[in-house]
């Protein structure tokens, strides 16, 4: 047999920030997979034998903030099932992943941390997409304090829509992923997420004028 292929659907047992309701535990009182990135980013650093355990002691890292994380990328559906194939930094690893699930890999008072990037409901964790950062600014970035800070504009003839093309795999139980692309752009006509811009033109079509299509509102 040339090459073998399976299907595994548990990994490594790793000490657990929450149960699979997305409660907060207690340490080392749950012990199982998961693909909850603050979780797999807690054990990283945690960890004495797959992670930096012996160099980094648990007491630097900020269990509290990342339990927080974790409830986050749980509520908000966020899961992580990369793949690891080169050696890198455990810093560079959790950062750069840190920001596919919308999370800041930070260090404050000494404790590695992650902290979510968005501001969200702290009851229930999910992204606050409403709320009014305007009061929320708690620095000013100028070239008073930044060194060889550099501004470029682009030219309005240059400047495009946002178009974004994403790029996932869709899992089979037993079987193998299939990879699948998603596009993502912006209504010329108004500015708006296309998903955003059908919903407001469908409310407009319920309300259209009669003899008028719902073609008109495309």
């Amino acid at each position: 047999m040339g090459q073998l292929s399976a299907y595994v659907q548990e990994g490594i047992k790793v000490d657990r920030l929450i149960n699979d309701d997305g409660v907060a535990v207690d340490a080392g009182s749950l012990n199982t997979s998961t693909n909850n990135f603050a979780e797999i980013a807690y054990a990283l650093l945690t960890d004495v034998r797959i992670g930096a355990g012996k160099r980094v002691p648990s007491a630097t890292v900020d269990r509290a903030a990342m339990t927080t994380a974790a409830q986050f990328c749980y509520a908000n559906g966020f899961r992580f099932d990369g793949v690891i194939e080169d050696r890198q930094a455990l810093r560079d690893f959790i950062a750069t992943n840190a920001a596919f699930n919308l999370l800041d890999f930070t260090i404050i008072g000494g404790k590695f941390a992650l902290k979510p990037s968005v501001p969200y409901n702290e009851a229930t964790y999910v992204i606050d997409r409403n709320r009014d950062i305007n009061n929320e600014i708690k620095a000013l970035f100028t070239d008073g304090n930044m060194k060889d800070m550099q501004v470029t504009f682009v030219p309005a003839q240059e400047r495009q829509l946002f178009k974004a093309a994403v790029a996932y795999r869709e899992e089979v139980e037993n079987g193998f992923s299939q990879q699948k692309t998603l596009t993502h752009t912006v209504c010329k006509q108004c500015a708006l997420s296309v998903a955003r811009c059908h919903k407001e033109r469908w409310q407009e079509a319920n309300q259209r004028k009669p003899g008028q299509s719902h073609d008109d509102y495309r």
